[in-house]
């Protein structure tokens, strides 16, 4: 906000409902250039129960979610599951393994979580949904996308594969209706593909070329 951005809060409450009520200030601020939501009644106060559905909020208007901090148990990475199911991509700043408060974020990273040591990685990650912004701070990213060459030494199942990651991010269920091959042909082509490093797995159990 200090930088001249936009803000969107997601409340777990209703929209009269400012939680904590010191942050009534912070509200007003927001709501200048960027906006508060809820899905709950105008005048419903937050509930605990709330507060982890309303992350799959967060996560569903997001390109991204990048974890900073988070507990081994915390909102954080309810948070983080729900942008895996969804498809979006799930960075985290690794921490001290000495610290509490970076349990969650590394165990995240264990797990495939993009790691981030700066903005310049977030911005790499996010070239590809934003090139046209990512290009003005980050140098040697074009905003024109150049279509990628199908590898070689690929054979006609793979290539289907390829050809439909090319285009978008795809699941399992999608990669088996674009090829026409059954689930344990599609599965083994993915791994093959996976370990030669022409495609990588993506949280939610997506891929996508490399």
């Amino acid at each position: 906000m200090e930088a001249g951005g936009r803000t969107i809060a997601v409340l777990a409450g209703g929209l009269s409902k400012i939680y904590p009520p010191e942050h009534a200030g912070l509200a007003l601020e927001i709501i200048k250039t960027g906006a508060i939501v809820s899905e709950a009644a105008v005048l419903q106060a937050p509930l605990p129960g709330m507060f982890p559905a309303r992350n799959r909020i967060i996560s569903g208007m997001s390109k991204a979610i990048i974890l900073v901090e988070a507990a081994e148990k915390s909102g954080a990475l309810v948070t983080a599951v729900h942008a895996s199911e969804q498809g979006r991509p799930v960075l985290a700043v690794p921490g001290s393994v000495e610290s509490s408060a970076s349990g969650g974020t590394n165990s995240l990273i264990r797990k495939g979580a993009i790691l981030i040591r700066d903005v310049d990685d977030v911005l790499q990650e996010l070239k590809d949904w934003a090139p046209s912004f990512t290009q003005k701070l980050l140098p040697g990213i074009s905003a024109e996308v150049t279509p990628p060459s199908v590898p070689e030494n690929l054979d006609e199942a793979e290539t289907k594969i390829w050809q439909a990651l090319a285009n978008s991010e795809c699941n399992m269920d999608e990669l088996i209706r674009t090829s026409g091959q059954n689930a344990g042909v599609v599965a083994g082509k993915l791994l093959g593909m996976e370990m030669k490093r022409i495609i990588k797995r993506l949280p939610g159990s997506r891929f996508t070329i490399c």
